[in-house]
């Protein structure tokens, strides 16, 4: 059995367990999550107040293409992808180590676990019931938990949060990116 073979049969069994395919992010929607992402960027390192590190999860990163991208962009701030699926973890491993940057990583966990660390802002370009269960998750959350989150959104809106910025792609399917101040 090639490897190929075996690849493409483990995505499809992941994609059975986690109830979504691996699917990159395109120039589209990375330009503009870069977009958002570096006004709260400039925004958070403007704030004295502002006592976390400069950190970035990205979860469900899939392919790993927009952490990689975004990293590049943002030296000074740590980026992590979230990934659960073996095969597109695995890749954005291996093209991290080959191309960079070092202030990226990828870890192979479910996305749920990630929104404990102390990141500025969360990444998502996930399924409408993985961003249904994220939301749920946040509204459990005691305020003080999820005080100061940011969370920007390709394609899928936060079920029962208001954005406070959605930028419209020119795309065929006029892509939403959204932001949540929580």
């Amino acid at each position: 059995m090639s490897v190929t073979l075996v690849a493409a049969l483990l995505i499809v069994i992941q994609t059975n367990g986690t109830g979504a395919a691996p699917v990159p992010s395109n120039r589209a929607m990375r330009s503009a999550m870069s977009r958002l992402l570096s006004e709260d960027l400039e925004r958070l390192s403007a704030d004295p107040l502002s006592a976390r590190p400069m950190r970035v999860v990205d979860l469900g990163s899939g392919w790993g293409g927009l952490t990689r991208m975004l990293a590049a962009e943002h030296p000074s701030v740590t980026f992590t992808g979230v990934e659960v699926s073996i095969i597109p973890w695995a890749w954005s491993r291996v093209t991290l180590l080959t191309f960079g940057p070092a202030n990226a990583r990828f870890e192979r966990r479910d996305l749920h676990r990630a929104l404990d660390e102390h990141a500025s802002i969360f990444l998502a370009y996930l399924s409408p019931r993985h961003m249904e269960s994220l939301a749920r998750e946040l509204r459990e959350r005691p305020r003080d938990a999820t005080r100061d989150t940011v969370i920007i959104s390709a394609a899928f809106a936060l079920p029962g949060f208001t954005p406070d910025a959605v930028l419209q792609l020119h795309d065929l399917y006029r892509t939403p990116v959204y932001r949540y101040r929580l």
